[in-house]
């Protein structure tokens, strides 16, 4: 998507699956960014350290950089 704007979709409003929320955003929604609010049914400020590692191995793999945090 080509904007001057950083369009983005919250990723929990997707799924809670953050691997499903990062493929759909990234593969059917065509998107370059995602908002995080909450993943695999937790608050972001409740992710351990192995799950944050894990999230960020996600979005390079659907190559998605994070836009803000709700």
């Amino acid at each position: 998507m080509n904007s001057p704007f950083r369009v983005a979709v919250i990723n929990d409003e997707i799924s809670q699956d953050f691997g499903h929320a990062c493929e759909v955003a990234s593969r059917e929604f065509g998107m370059e960014w995602i908002e995080l609010r909450g993943m695999w049914n937790k608050n972001l400020l409740k992710l351990d350290a192995k799950e944050v590692e894990e999230a960020r191995r996600i979005l390079e793999k659907n190559k998605l950089r994070v836009t803000d945090i709700a």
